[in-house]
């Protein structure tokens, strides 16, 4: 099963490369600090059939509506979490968040629960059905709690992404800690580059990709 997730994450990120992925035009212009490549990224993910999919700090909604966008018939479910309190603009971008929404995914999304909360904080049994995917873009010095935290709501094996892998240093330094302690294991991963701080032609600040499988499962 392993394996063949690696092979599956290698294809979306290759597809990803040459802008190939299921997800419309119209959702680009949605403003986020995520490159294109990262956008058709968690859209090829998410292509996946019964795709579980968990994200951590949301902002404007571009990244989240790049995953389930022209995804309808193969995301099972969708868990988005954000108290909008310490990003840019604060409480305000709430309103532009569900305005996004409803623009690109419709009025209502049967298959979506956004939880206005804290990810440190909140109870992750909220999180039903266990995540195939989880993209962590939170707070990126509690990066170690933000992920461990959630580790018993993931499938395994699954895919782990995080945002800003190389202008971060911290989130390097927790991920480590998290995976060295916690129980869920990389299985294989991705570092994928950037030349420059906020780079619209590779993969903006960095991005970090993993299959993960829990410490006792059978592969």
């Amino acid at each position: 099963m392993c394996e063949a997730l690696v092979k599956r994450v290698q294809q979306a990120i290759d597809d990803a490369k040459e802008h190939k992925s299921r997800l419309p035009k119209a959702t680009m212009d949605v403003r986020g600090w995520i490159s294109p490549k990262i956008r058709y990224l968690l859209n090829n993910l998410c292509s996946a059939p019964d795709t579980v999919y968990l994200e951590a700090g949301l902002w404007q909604g571009a990244s989240l509506i790049s995953a389930l966008a022209g995804n309808e018939d193969t995301v099972k479910a969708a868990y988005g979490i954000d108290n909008w309190r310490n990003c840019p603009k604060g409480r305000s971008m709430k309103g532009r968040f569900d305005t996004h929404v409803r623009r690109h995914l419709g009025e209502t999304v049967p298959n979506l629960t956004v939880f206005d909360a804290d990810c440190l904080k909140m109870p992750v049994a909220k999180i039903k059905e266990p995540a195939t995917i989880f993209y962590y873009d939170a707070d990126h010095y509690a990066t170690d709690r933000g992920t461990m935290r959630f580790f018993e709501r993931l499938a395994s094996p699954c895919v782990l992404l995080l945002d800003d892998w190389y202008n971060h240093q911290p989130i390097q330094k927790h991920w480590r800690k998290a995976e060295a302690e916690g129980e869920m294991k990389v299985v294989k991963e991705w570092e994928l580059p950037t030349k420059t701080k906020g780079d619209l032609d590779l993969w903006w600040n960095g991005l970090y990709v993993a299959v993960l499988r829990r410490n006792h499962a059978i592969t």
